[in-house]
């Protein structure tokens, strides 16, 4: 997406929507035009019969793509999945734990 977009002379946030288990990945990837999960994903989510389980891969998931997109990117819109507002705080905790400084394209926009 950031290649598709690196000539544009915008702010590109991307949305981060939190997959809460397997079958809200299958829902998603099904039933949301647009929205397509990665059969990897939804197949490690799916080797837990646990719906525990399964949130903490997908945390980890989310969290794993959080870390290797904020250098590309200078800031990110999270979704909070079914009004589950605590999981959408643990990702703005360790966005600001992290110190993000994203890709510098907003500074370079505004010496411009």
């Amino acid at each position: 997406m950031m290649e598709l977009t690196s000539h544009l002379d915008l702010v590109i946030f991307p949305g981060i929507f939190p997959l809460i288990s397997a079958r809200n990945a299958d829902f998603i990837h099904n039933e949301v035009p647009g929205i397509t999960v990665p059969k990897t994903v939804r197949d490690q989510l799916w080797r837990f019969d646990n719906v525990n389980d399964q949130r903490k891969v997908a945390m980890e998931i989310t969290a794993q793509l959080i870390e290797d997109i904020s250098s590309v990117v200078d800031g990110i819109y999270l979704v909070s999945p079914l009004n589950k507002w605590e999981i959408a705080s643990q990702f703005v905790k360790q966005i600001r734990d992290a110190g993000w400084k994203g890709s510098g394209k907003v500074s370079r926009m505004e010496q411009t």
